[in-house]
């Protein structure tokens, strides 16, 4: 089977621009569903988004700043354990 071609250093920065910005919309759509409160897979959703979200941060570690980075995780960390409970 093919491969592609690894991408040119110079293009990882807006690859990681591109998957953050796709990832942080799927999670605040979620996190909407979270307040309005009448779905009931809304928490799933948004907590699989911020696994994801997680990843994310962990595949372009390189590529960032390790303390907002961590922070970050942090939140993500928090977030999903608060609304393990109401699941």
């Amino acid at each position: 089977s093919a491969h592609a071609p690894p991408r040119p250093p110079e293009t990882r920065p807006r690859q990681a621009a591109l998957d953050f910005s796709a990832r942080l919309l799927t999670l605040e759509a979620a996190a909407r569903r979270v307040r309005r409160g009448r779905d009931e897979k809304a928490v799933h959703d948004f907590r699989v988004a911020a696994r994801r979200l997680t990843a994310a941060l962990d595949v372009w570690t390189p590529l960032l700043d390790p303390s907002p980075a961590t922070r970050t995780r942090r939140r993500l960390r928090r977030m999903r354990r608060e609304l393990s409970a109401v699941r």
